[in-house]
């Protein structure tokens, strides 16, 4: 379930791509896309940066971007 906080921890992690979907969410309490089930001192990534490399306009007002994850 928890995935890409073992991939995080392990630094096998390269890149990031993300499509941002220009919508709400609202919801309080429920997971995101990087979530850990470790408690609020625990940071799976940390050392780890993101920069940005590019991104393309897509139908709907979607955004797909990518982004180096330096270690």
């Amino acid at each position: 379930e928890y995935w890409i906080e073992y991939f995080w921890r392990k630094k096998l992690i390269d890149e990031i791509a993300l499509i941002i979907v220009p919508s709400f969410d609202g919801k309080s309490g429920q997971p995101s896309i990087f979530e850990s089930p470790g408690d609020k001192y625990d940071l799976p990534a940390q050392g780890q940066t993101l920069k940005f490399i590019d991104y393309q306009n897509l139908e709907y007002g979607y955004l797909f971007t990518r982004y180096k994850v330096h270690k």
